[in-house]
């Protein structure tokens, strides 16, 4: 049990974000930072003219299976999709935070890992 375990830990860990789940269809300049451990930022922009990047980002990541803002909470959550992905004692937490204008994106990615008999988070 503690071999799947680590097998799993240790493949989420080496899956490096490149921004492909976060690039709209048309997007230039895409980049990928790392911030600081569990914190990556992904930018592009658009065409002037393009489609709505946000809508179609929207329907993107709800169709992947990530959660779509709370609207019924404070108005920092307005723009916050979060994805969890539980495997038995190792659960995969994800926050995005999409923000932007009308030809330039920034999605501020939180990435950390909990397990159960652990009381703090690992961030990656």
């Amino acid at each position: 049990m503690a071999l799947v375990v680590l097998c799993c830990v240790a493949g989420v860990l080496l899956v490096p974000e490149r921004g492909q789940r976060f690039a709209v269809p048309g997007a230039y300049n895409v980049l990928v930072t790392r911030q600081q451990p569990g914190v990556r930022v992904i930018s592009f922009e658009v065409l002037p003219g393009a489609p709505d990047w946000a809508y179609i980002l929207d329907r993107s990541l709800r169709a992947q299976g990530w959660l779509p803002p709370d609207y019924s909470g404070a108005n920092g959550q307005f723009n916050r999709y979060s994805y969890v992905m539980s495997l038995k004692v190792v659960t995969v937490w994800e926050e995005a935070e999409i923000d932007g204008d009308v030809q330039k994106a920034r999605i501020t990615l939180r990435r950390w890992l909990r397990i159960a008999w652990l009381t703090s988070p690992i961030y990656f």
